[in-house]
């Protein structure tokens, strides 16, 4: 597949979550009273595209809105269903994963010189700093993600 599309597919989905609301404001469903089959399919449509956002966010699955430029008395949609971070989260680990695949040589070339560069004494606290800053990593992002979902 070409990495332009990877990268392209979390990209156009993170501004679609990002600015639906937008759009969904400026279209009007035309009036019960003199196309009652137009306003109820597009109603339908908005209401299915809200969903997908809720989904898209994670909101859906209990994590909080994030709550950016948001008005409840203008769109309560918006308030209850939108969070951008993790489509944006989503989109640059495409990046950065295009990116390494792109770069195989020079990571392989930048492993050898460091393990070159290590003695036998050395290689163990590089392997002490990577647990320890993996582990302070998933501690971290536990502790992110829990202060999102609601207190119950």
């Amino acid at each position: 597949m070409n990495k332009k599309i990877v990268m392209a597919i979390p990209i156009s989905l993170a501004i679609f979550v990002m600015f639906y609301s937008t759009v969904e404001q400026n279209i009007d469903c035309p009036m019960v009273a003199y196309d009652p089959i137009g306003n109820e399919n597009c109603t339908h449509v908005k209401t299915w595209l809200w969903h997908s956002v809720a989904v898209l966010s994670g909101t859906a699955f209990g994590l909080q809105p994030d709550g950016i430029l948001t008005n409840v008395a203008e769109s309560p949609d918006e308030a209850e269903s939108r969070n951008i971070f993790p489509m944006l989260l989503l989109s640059v680990i495409t990046i950065i994963g295009v990116w390494l695949s792109d770069n195989r040589e020079f990571l392989a070339y930048l492993k050898f010189e460091v393990r070159k560069d290590l003695s036998v004494k050395d290689k163990r606290y590089y392997k002490s700093i990577i647990v320890v800053g993996f582990i302070t990593f998933t501690i971290w992002t536990t502790y992110f993600l829990a202060s999102w979902l609601p207190v119950r």
